[in-house]
């Protein structure tokens, strides 16, 4: 039972007993019994008290909530995310059939790709979870993983000071030279003392690449990549974990995705108009080794790195899947409708949005569709729609006669509610008596509780050339969508929040602001990386004036120059540089026509860690 509820009931109470009395005094003509409830010994009068107590008391509740859903309706409209649940992601590894002699050409398992887990004790479902990226697999495996400290001795530029080694082996039957591999996606798995310092030495100071053509002789001829070889992976909307919408700007969801799951942003990506020409050059007794310049070094690392600190052929999944609801019957009675994705097993699903509602008649043929209330552009084009639906999530409580686990126990779950009217805001038509549709839905907190063995966690859905699918990083814990309270408030505050917000205040101003705002896209994750909100320990923003990029007449423009220290400690002897990476993507956002940001990180204890030239979205100044 609500709380709030019981308040007022208690509310409602005191207040006939007690202004009644006062009535009665002042009243004795016309009220004068009025002030006697406070004796009442009839069980059957005071139980009239009580249950008008009880309908008053709904008629507040009623009255409370009517404004909040309304102002989440259209808050929901700059933040699509933020009252609802975010879904368990993991990262999946896809290891290639050894047997198929079809991957010369590459497989690729397109993003969006379904993926179930072995069923649930309890609830005997799978859970199924859909893939980020594209995975494009060959016939090869990563043998070996070094890193080497010194001077290059692998054919690389002047400047570097370190270099890591990947031998990537082909299996029995396969050949490099018959591959046109273009493009491969490494993510560094480990733990975090390891993966994201190896981020921050092969994203933000790597030189070049070769590949070897002998990776046993030193001074064996190479093929040189230039820097730009090397590039992060995540960031882009096509690679998004969260439903990408047109509504709001991408800033927002990548914030919230690192705090929920952060081994998204654990990639980068080798691609060069050359690599095929090199990896083919380079092949020599069914191995291609790749030696990647780093123009700093971290000794820490030259007995940690190993094949299993770098992973091949993986992609960041969520548990956030399409699938048809079960229909509702129409009910003219009734203002809204309790939406169900599966009554046998109502737990096991949990719904996370509708894309499109459908009214059917009594032939089952479908006659009507209903359109988001308020929907962008992007998801109905601005077309005329004659009828629309809203969506209302409430706190759900769980009867269940079987033991939970202390988690599944402990998890929010909610319910959703379906409310429907036309463009003149008249009845729904008699002809329409079941609603369906189309909806995102989730397991909940029941994919932490999926059985993994590390070989075959995972099965896909669609046929493919693969011997096993693995958890490379376990099922995260869900986070319950956001309860009422502050959070709304600090949200509204966040709208006036611009691309040049930041620099109109001192800098103890500015990093409480950007911090508050960290701070609370990191409920989000149920607070486990709330210490990496929290690091942002100093900030200095100023307007500076660059050459602009666009062809013809030389031109300038103005643009924020950003100077963000982190502190060390947040990170318990991890790297900041991936969660800078996030930060840095998050400002250029803010970016208006003809501006751009330049972005320098450093943290208290290590000094300047990394300076990003001025860059306009995906576009660097000159």
């Amino acid at each position: 039972m609500n709380e709030r509820f019981l308040e007022l009931y208690n509310q409602e109470l005191r207040h006939l007993r007690d202004m009644g009395r006062e009535f009665s005094r002042q009243y004795p003509d016309i009220a004068g019994h009025l002030g006697d409830n406070s004796q009442v010994v009839d069980p059957y009068v005071e139980r009239l008290l009580e249950g008008f107590a009880f309908l008053s008391s709904r008629v507040q509740l009623k009255q409370e909530a009517a404004f909040p859903e309304f102002t989440n309706s259209l808050l929901s409209c700059a933040y699509p995310h933020w009252n609802k649940q975010t879904p368990s992601c993991a990262i999946a590894g896809f290891t290639p059939d050894k047997t198929s002699t079809g991957l010369h050409d590459g497989f690729t398992i397109p993003r969006g790709a379904r993926l179930l887990t072995q069923p649930v004790p309890g609830i005997d479902i799978s859970c199924e979870y859909v893939t980020a990226f594209d995975v494009r697999i060959w016939p090869i495996k990563l043998a070996t993983a070094q890193y080497v400290v010194g001077e290059s001795i692998y054919g690389g530029p002047r400047g570097t000071k370190s270099t890591l080694l990947i031998t990537l082996q082909s299996y029995p039957g396969a050949d490099f030279r018959r591959m046109s591999i273009d493009s491969l996606d490494f993510f560094s798995a480990g733990d975090d003392s390891i993966s994201t310092k190896l981020c921050e030495l092969v994203v933000g100071n790597q030189l070049g690449v070769s590949v070897l053509s002998d990776s046993h002789n030193r001074n064996g001829s190479s093929y040189f990549l230039g820097s730009d070889a090397i590039k992060s992976k995540g960031f882009a909307e096509n690679e998004a974990l969260l439903p990408v919408d047109s509504r709001t700007f991408s800033g927002y969801r990548l914030l919230q995705e690192y705090f929920s799951f952060p081994y998204k942003f654990r990639y980068f990506t080798l691609s060069h108009p050359q690599l095929v020409e090199a990896i083919q050059g380079g092949a020599s007794t069914g191995q291609v080794t790749i030696a990647i310049h780093l123009g700093s070094n971290d000794p820490s690392l030259a007995s940690m790195v190993s094949n299993e600190s770098l992973r091949l052929f993986t992609s960041p999944i969520i548990n956030l899947f399409k699938r048809r609801m079960d229909r509702i019957l129409v009910d003219d009675m009734q203002t809204e409708y309790h939406m169900v994705v599966d009554r046998r097993k109502p737990l096991a699903y949990e719904i996370y949005d509708a894309t499109v509602i459908e009214g059917f008649g009594r032939d089952f043929a479908e006659i009507n569709t209903f359109t988001p209330l308020f929907a962008g552009a992007g998801r109905t084009g601005w077309q005329a729609s004659t009828a629309f639906f809203s969506l209302r999530r409430q706190p759900r409580l769980v009867n269940e006669n079987k033991p939970l686990s202390s988690f599944v126990a402990n998890y929010q779950f909610s319910e959703v509610f379906l409310s429907v009217v036309d463009r003149n805001n008249t009845p729904l038509s008699p002809d329409v008596r079941q609603f369906g549709g189309e909806i995102l839905v989730t397991n909940g907190p029941f994919p932490i509780l999926s059985p993994r063995d590390g070989l075959r966690d995972l099965t896909l859905v669609e046929s493919a050339p693969l011997e096993s699918i693995h958890f490379v990083v376990p099922p995260s814990e869900p986070a319950a969508a956001v309860s009422e309270g502050e959070t709304p408030w600090r949200l509204i505050n966040q709208l006036s929040l611009n691309y040049l917000y930041l620099n109109d205040q001192d800098e103890s101003s500015a990093v409480n602001t950007l911090k508050n705002l960290l701070e609370l896209y990191a409920r989000f994750g149920r607070n486990r990386h709330l210490a990496h909100a929290q690091s942002l320990s100093a900030m200095r923003t100023r307007v500076v004036t660059r050459r602009h990029p666009e062809p013809g007449p030389i031109t300038y423009s103005k643009g924020l120059s950003v100077d963000i220290c982190l502190d060390d400690i947040a990170f318990a002897g991890a790297s900041g540089f991936v969660f800078g990476l996030v930060l840095r993507e998050f400002l250029l956002q803010f970016v208006q026509l003809n501006a751009f940001v330049e972005f320098r990180l450093s943290t208290q204890n290590r000094g300047q860690i990394k300076v990003w030239p001025a860059q306009v979205g995906s576009r660097g100044l000159l």
